[in-house]
């Protein structure tokens, strides 16, 4: 699987597609299990926040990343599942 990102990363094997302008990650299982750990951390970490201590924007702020961040976790779960098939 190929996913195209509006940015450059630059600890992953990649290529930039000078047509598109996009840089072009190669995903493999190994690295969607280590995605999976780091983003689940981060989630950890955010839900130890005290919502209560910041002010309205900020907890919408995070509610909307963390939902975010938890589709991206389903997601790469989803595509792990077609690689242990």
């Amino acid at each position: 699987m190929v996913i195209d990102l509006k940015w450059p990363v630059s600890l992953y094997n990649k290529y930039i597609d000078k047509q598109r302008g996009y840089t072009v990650v190669e995903i493999n299982k190994d690295k969607l299990i280590e995605s999976i750990k780091q983003v689940e951390s981060i989630l950890n970490k955010i839900h130890a926040i005290d919502l209560n201590k910041l002010n309205k924007s900020q907890q919408t702020l995070i509610i909307r990343r963390v939902e975010a961040l938890e589709i991206s976790v389903l997601l790469m779960k989803e595509k792990l599942r077609t690689y242990e098939k």
